[in-house]
């Protein structure tokens, strides 16, 4: 009896190994699949990025003729040219597995950004300026003493109104 005991769990574990298999391959074909489904949505976001080259370049064009007509760019113009910005560049994001969310339209067209929240972003306001590396003195020199082994950076913030490296010193 002790032989059939042993030919059944013999049986049992070749079943659970058959099983592990044929789980492993089914959740590898599943994967495939995924990446497969991915790979036609990529093509798709490919042809609608090249279709919006061509409304980028409309939207310039547009701009251009009311900057020019009337001295400033047409607001409503330049709404859509933000929010299509932001469309491409979200477009970008999941052709290139930076993101898994699917743009437009599977989701909502992108809001253009608030004027506040633009200027923010391009007003330099928290950024640095290095002015001047201090030297690193060695541990082993005596005028070292008290003085730490980590460089010396100088941060100045640029004044209202100039952007970083715009109040360098001239070399």
């Amino acid at each position: 009896m002790e032989s059939e005991t042993a030919e059944e769990v013999s049986v049992n574990q070749e079943k659970s190994g058959q099983n592990t298999q044929q789980q492993n391959a089914e959740k590898k074909s599943a994967e495939t699949w995924a990446q497969i489904v991915r790979g036609l949505y990529v093509l798709l976001f490919w042809f609608i990025l090249r279709i919006a080259e061509f409304v980028v370049a409309g939207v310039a064009i547009l701009t251009f003729g009311f900057k020019l007509a009337t001295g400033k760019p047409q607001p409503k113009v330049k709404e859509f040219g933000d929010s299509l910005s932001t469309y491409v560049y979200q477009v970008v994001s999941f052709m290139t597995y930076k993101s898994e969310a699917k743009p437009f339209p599977f989701q909502e067209w992108p809001k253009p950004e608030q004027p506040a929240e633009r200027q923010a972003a391009t007003s330099g306001e928290g950024e640095v300026e290095v002015v001047e590396v201090v030297e690193v003195v060695s541990e082993g020199d005596d005028s070292a003493r008290g003085k730490s082994d980590e460089s010396i950076v100088e941060v100045v913030q640029p004044p209202p109104g100039k952007g970083p490296g715009e109040n360098r010193p001239s070399a």
